[in-house]
């Protein structure tokens, strides 16, 4: 009888350790997920017009009402122009998720743009969308690579 007792005390304590272990990797893998914004936090990108020279700058940051910022020169070797998303109007994250931004920017009651950011590897691709009472009006997709240019020394425009 003593035996069996221990056999099941031990049976017990074998599966309660198991249980546990398993509860805590649960746990540890939901730590491990990242939003968009948390994952790609003071990331730099930059997207190259071959026509006219200029560059467009772009910096994600882990702020809601303003995720990423923007530093675009028209021409080669001129200023640029800083603009953050909360300039635009009010600021909307529709969806963080660990490998999509999508933030809706609305100017006016009638004019909104819906900008969507994925990343794969070191390419960023960005769509804007805008709408006007509702409808798609203008649809653009750029692609913006990686880098490591110190944005904080960039010159900037005066008017």
């Amino acid at each position: 009888m003593k035996k069996y007792i221990f056999k099941n005390k031990l049976f017990v304590m074998i599966w309660l350790l198991v249980l546990s272990f398993s509860f805590q990797s649960c746990s540890d893998d939901n730590e491990d997920l990242k939003t968009f914004l948390e994952k790609f936090d003071n990331t730099a990108w930059k997207f190259n017009n071959v026509t006219t020279g200029g560059i467009l700058y772009a910096k994600i940051n882990n702020i809601q009402n303003n995720p990423f910022e923007i530093w675009l020169s028209l021409f080669k070797n001129s200023c640029f122009i800083y603009e953050g998303l909360a300039d635009d109007g009010i600021v909307e994250v529709l969806e963080n998720s660990e490998n999509k931004l999508e933030i809706k920017i609305i100017e006016n009651p009638q004019e909104y743009s819906i900008i969507t950011l994925t990343i794969i590897g070191d390419t960023l691709t960005a769509t804007n969308e805008d709408f006007e009472e509702g409808i798609s009006v203008d649809k653009n997709t750029f692609i913006l690579l990686k880098t490591s240019d110190d944005l904080d020394n960039l010159e900037i425009c005066v008017f």
